[in-house]
């Protein structure tokens, strides 16, 4: 039997409703991640409600909010770069062995690997993959996801923030757990058999009472709802797509997903230019965001030595990808910017007009220079991407070191427009 899938779980749960849920999957589908991940962003679902909706998906505790304070003794064990890599960070050791938090607990060579390292069996619990940038930030001092996600009391801010009619998400009830008994009785091994009590420490965390320790590693024995079991949601004309209610493949959260039968447009990473008009028949044939930043690079690579993109959000420019001389998306994606500080970047995102020009004196561009190898152009060239009338790309160019851009860019901006019609399709728009 598959797993259920979020969106559904959270529909049953009560814990956001099928509006919320559209708008994560536009959100998705214009900034990528998973959907849980949009809907935090969103403030359109708690931190804990998600990590319980992703608990009850997999069959394996759930971590969340203050619930988690990582042992450092425990997460030194294993090297950063694994954990980055593998999307995991130790939590503690318990008697039944090293407690892992992790965004993808059915990854078993994963947890074959940590369980080889301490010799000990690895108990998953998941957490929110916002919750996972965080921790590999704080304990390893490495940022995955440059992403502005507000998590905690920070995310309770956001949402006192927003409207009034987005405030409307009903609270989850459930049983408050105040004893190992009531774990015990209340909750059921992975495999299905009754957990027979021990010692506390089978669930303990750093927290201070049993009730905040069964609550941040929950084991549910709930049966994954039934389709029936989703609320409906009268008077609502759109059709709710597997896409955001469903949990994509493995391949589409790393953003790379076709539709079953497809191949992608272009293939991935490489330098090859393309023509403007290439590119344009190619954006009318792509399946998803990373398709269409492929193909905007290879043609800004037709008039450009280094081309970038940038995803806008609220006050925070993050890189996405590059390509060309020395660029790469490893390199584009180590970036950030605020947005309240002068820059061209500022500049095109509030005029919503495309820049071409010397980078002035300021704190902004010098970081920029800085973070990809100190060169610096003459002048580059910048386009906004505005869909449904927000800037939620930015397309940079430059020659390289000491070289001018060609002030000829009517292709780019015809092709800029490609770009948005290409993400409006996606959106069904």
């Amino acid at each position: 039997m598959s797993a259920p899938r979020i969106g559904q779980l959270l529909l049953a749960r009560g814990a956001c409703s099928r509006e919320d849920l559209y708008a994560a999957w536009e959100q998705k589908v214009l900034f990528g991640d998973r959907l849980g991940t949009n809907l935090l962003a969103e403030a359109r679902v708690s931190e804990k409600d998600l990590a319980l909706a992703l608990g009850q998906q997999h069959r394996v505790r759930a971590g969340f909010e203050d619930t988690i304070r990582v042992k450092p003794e425990v997460a030194r064990q294993l090297p950063g770069k694994f954990a980055a890599e593998a999307r995991v960070v130790p939590h503690h050791i318990g008697s039944a062995g090293v407690f892992l938090l992790m965004t993808d607990p059915g990854d078993e060579a994963t947890i074959n690997q940590v369980a080889a390292r301490f010799s000990r069996p690895v108990v998953p619990v998941v957490v929110a993959e916002a919750r996972m940038w965080q921790l590999l930030s704080e304990t390893y001092g490495i940022s995955p996801g440059l992403r502005p996600i507000p998590l905690g009391r920070d995310a309770i801010v956001a949402k006192r923030m927003q409207p009034a009619d987005t405030l409307s998400m009903p609270a989850v009830t459930g049983p408050e757990l105040t004893s190992e008994e009531d774990f015990a009785a209340l909750y059921m091994r992975k495999d299905g058999g009754s957990m027979t009590p021990q010692s506390f420490d089978e669930v303990e965390t750093a927290t201070d009472g049993p009730a905040a320790t069964a609550e941040a590693m929950l084991l549910t024995s709930v049966a994954p709802p039934a389709a029936t079991d989703v609320p409906s949601s009268p008077g609502h004309a759109f059709v709710v797509p597997d896409t955001f209610v469903g949990q994509a493949p493995d391949d589409a959260l790393a953003g790379r997903w076709v539709p079953a039968g497809h191949a992608p447009v272009v293939p991935f990473g490489l330098d090859t230019p393309l023509s403007v008009e290439q590119a344009r028949a190619l954006l009318a044939q792509v399946h998803n965001r990373e398709e269409i930043a492929e193909v905007v690079l290879r043609a800004a690579l037709s008039n450009f030595r280094r081309a970038a993109l940038f995803t806008v959000h609220p006050g925070m420019l993050v890189g996405w990808k590059g390509r060309g001389e020395g660029f790469s998306d490893a390199l584009i994606q180590h970036y950030r910017a605020v947005l309240d500080q002068d820059s061209v970047f500022r500049t095109v995102v509030k005029s919503r007009a495309h820049f071409i020009g010397p980078l002035a004196r300021v704190r902004a561009h010098a970081g920029w220079v800085k973070h990809t190898h100190r060169k610096i152009p003459q002048t580059v060239a910048l386009f906004p991407v505005l869909v449904r009338g927000h800037v939620v790309n930015l397309l940079y160019g430059d020659n390289g070191h000491g070289e001018t851009v060609d002030t000829d860019v009517g292709d780019l901006l015809i092709l800029a427009q490609a770009i948005a019609r290409s993400y409006e399709t996606l959106l069904g728009g």
